[in-house]
């Protein structure tokens, strides 16, 4: 026996896998007229990961975007983190002009593919704090992934941003911020930012021993302090050479 489709309810085949949206009004003023669970509606019908993407889709071109994102979460139910549901959803809530809601699901979304595919996590993170400069979590979780990446100065440029607005773990952005120009081999800058670890009350001892596993930054680290100014901040002036006189 064939089995019945959402979408070709007379089974002749013609409209297979096309979501009849009216039909499906239809049922949905069925299931509400008989007191919403008595008799056949649209309750009843159990769509698939499929059938759900289809009739979110068909919403959201007809800037239904509210019935968009609920069929939406149907289809999530089956894919939890699936990346075309996901986006799809987020793209609803910023049409709605819900930015908040849109960056918390850009935000999964990028936390689910770090790792995996850290392109792709970039591109939703970034988005994410578009939408949403003030999120704490991208502030801090897009910089991590940027600097394991080798992209320092994108790194450098979010840390910052961390540290500006508050957010979460800022006072560790200033070692990440050193780590990043060591990685850039800027030792000079790198020295600055070891410094203001130790003002954020970082223990030295702590700093050095991150550090001494690199070795050009554990020279560098030393390099630099044996050249750096007086603790006042004048530069250091050579000392007169005294006269034979003034030996005498």
């Amino acid at each position: 026996m064939r089995e019945w489709q959402v979408g070709d309810p007379t089974g002749t085949g013609e409209d297979l896998g096309v979501p009849d949206i009216p039909y499906m009004g239809y049922l949905r003023e069925r299931n509400d007229n008989h007191g919403g669970n008595n008799g056949f509606g649209l309750s009843d019908v159990k769509l698939s990961f499929n059938d759900s993407m289809r009739v979110a889709r068909t919403f959201k071109s007809r800037g239904d975007y509210a019935n968009a994102i609920r069929h939406y979460n149907n289809a999530l139910e089956y894919k939890y983190h699936d990346e075309e549901a996901m986006s799809e959803k987020a793209e609803c809530f910023e049409k709605l002009g819900d930015k908040i809601q849109a960056s918390d699901v850009y935000y999964n979304l990028a936390f689910t593919l770090e790792r995996k595919e850290n392109e792709k996590a970039v591109k939703y993170y970034k988005r994410c704090y578009v939408l949403n400069p003030n999120n704490e979590k991208v502030l801090w979780d897009l910089p991590q992934l940027l600097k394991d990446m080798g992209r320092y100065k994108e790194a450098i440029f979010y840390f910052e941003k961390n540290i500006k607005a508050k957010a979460f773990c800022n006072d560790a952005c200033a070692w990440h911020i050193a780590h990043c120009y060591c990685g850039l081999k800027d030792y000079k800058n790198e020295l600055k930012w070891i410094d203001k670890c130790l003002h954020n009350h970082f223990c030295l001892q702590d700093v050095y021993i991150k550090f001494m596993c690199l070795k050009t930054a554990k020279n560098a680290f030393f390099k630099a302090k044996q050249k750096r100014p007086p603790a006042t901040g004048r530069s250091q002036r050579s000392k007169p050479i005294k006269s034979k006189q003034q030996v005498a």
